[in-house]
């Protein structure tokens, strides 16, 4: 007979060997003393039993199972979560929101294409021109005798500087002053007018001639017999240039030479000016059956109110067959540094509304000097001891003041001395950095 504890091992072994589920209750109802026997290992005869596998991971879901004959369903692999994955492996990258146009930016201080030169002063971004910032489009030339030894080849690099800072007009003040003159006759010699009025016709440049000017106008304008024999003088004049300059394409008129201000007239001086005008620009008119234009230059001091310089002007100017008033600001003369607009304003108002009012075109003119005259140093300005080239700023200020009238001329007084590269380093100065402004 096989003893029970026999049976109970072998059907241990059995169970284990084929994975029963009986396996825990059969076990449980081994009695206690058979785990010590196991565990130390019997003498008694055991049969052999193969060795359990230990227990591994569970293979991934699409791994069949070691010794399994059924297929299990392969299901996708969830990939790893990981932290901000990269852009290209997203599952469906985050469209990106298109760039919001950005409003055009101010316009970058342009570079300077070569160093200023040592007398310049500093440019910054404070001097970009201001909206509105006209330019000059024209000059004065004021001939002295010292010019009259420049040829064309002289002449033009001077004329080059004038047009490339944009000047399409030069009115050349006098072509006679006092008992000089700025032609040759009979002896051979330069003709600066000749020479500037080929330029211009090559360069599509416009010229007013001025005629004369005499020292004794200050102290005679007011002079009835003086100023009928001056309009007599200066109509001739204007015959003998139309014959010598008349055939240039550039030659646009003429300019008359004596100059009025803002004195205090009276009813008999407005009337004595009035026809000294009639007769100069009627006179000279009457040279030509082209129509030519006739300019007039005024200044003022500040001797008489704005108003009662629009009422004066208003009278001098009725019936005067001027056609362009050409109105000087002052600033250089009197040095009205920080106090352009206060002081310059109200005037060019003023001839501006009497100018309108007959018809007549008004030119602003901005002095481009400083006047020296009572300063300690007295800075020497190419021939004239008294006067330097101003400051691109206060230039700017004066420009700024004619921004509301765009259709109005702006000339400067004056250009060959004062604002030429060729005449001096402040000269220089003032030219490249007028010139910045507009780059």
């Amino acid at each position: 007979m096989i003893p029970e504890k026999l049976i109970l091992i072998c059907v241990y072994l059995i169970a284990l060997t084929f994975g029963w589920p009986a396996l825990p209750l059969a076990f449980s109802d081994v009695p206690n003393s058979l785990s010590p026997s196991l565990a130390s290992g019997s003498s008694e005869d055991v049969p052999s039993v193969a060795k359990v596998p230990p227990v591994t991971a569970r293979p991934p879901a699409d791994t069949a199972v070691p010794g399994s004959s059924v297929e299990v369903p392969s299901v996708a692999k969830v990939p790893p979560i990981t932290a901000n994955p990269p852009a290209e492996t997203a599952a469906s990258p985050v469209p990106v929101t298109p760039p919001i146009t950005a409003t055009p930016p101010i316009a970058a201080t342009p570079p300077i294409k070569k160093a200023p030169p040592v007398t310049a002063i500093p440019v910054t971004t404070k001097d970009i021109p201001a909206a509105g910032l006209r330019r000059i489009s024209g000059t004065f030339i004021q001939y002295q005798s010292w010019m009259m030894q420049m040829d064309s080849k002289k002449w033009q690099p001077e004329l080059d500087a004038m047009r490339n800072a944009g000047i399409d007009t030069i009115v050349i003040q006098w072509v006679k002053s006092d008992h000089i003159r700025f032609y040759p006759v009979n002896i051979p010699g330069n003709d600066p007018t000749e020479i500037i009025l080929a330029y211009a016709d090559r360069n599509h440049m416009k010229v007013y001639v001025g005629l004369q000017s005499d020292k004794n106008w200050w102290s005679n304008w007011s002079d009835e017999d003086y100023l009928q024999k001056t309009a007599q003088k200066t109509v001739v004049l204007g015959k003998s240039t139309l014959k010598r300059y008349g055939k240039h394409s550039s030659f646009q008129g003429w300019y008359i030479s004596y100059e009025l201000s803002d004195a205090d007239f009276d009813d008999d001086e407005i009337e004595s000016v009035n026809h000294f005008l009639k007769r100069t620009s009627l006179g000279l008119k009457g040279l030509s059956r082209k129509k030519y234009s006739v300019g007039l230059s005024t200044f003022f001091n500040g001797r008489i109110p704005p108003a009662a310089v629009q009422k004066v002007y208003s009278e001098i100017l009725k019936g005067s067959g001027i056609n362009i008033l050409m109105v000087q600001d002052g600033v250089g003369v009197h040095n009205w540094n920080n106090q352009v607009a206060e002081k310059v304003t109200p005037y060019m108002n003023a001839f501006r509304l009497a100018a309108r009012k007959n018809g007549i075109r008004m030119w602003g003119v901005v002095e481009s000097f400083v006047n020296t005259k009572d300063s300690p140093a007295r800075l020497k300005a190419g021939h004239n001891s008294e006067r330097a080239p101003a400051d691109i700023l206060r230039l700017k200020e004066q420009l700024q003041i004619h921004a509301a009238y765009p259709e109005e001329k702006i000339l400067t007084f004056d250009f060959f001395h004062y604002m030429s590269p060729y005449r001096g380093a402040a000269q220089k100065s003032l030219y490249d950095n007028y010139l910045f402004q507009f780059q």
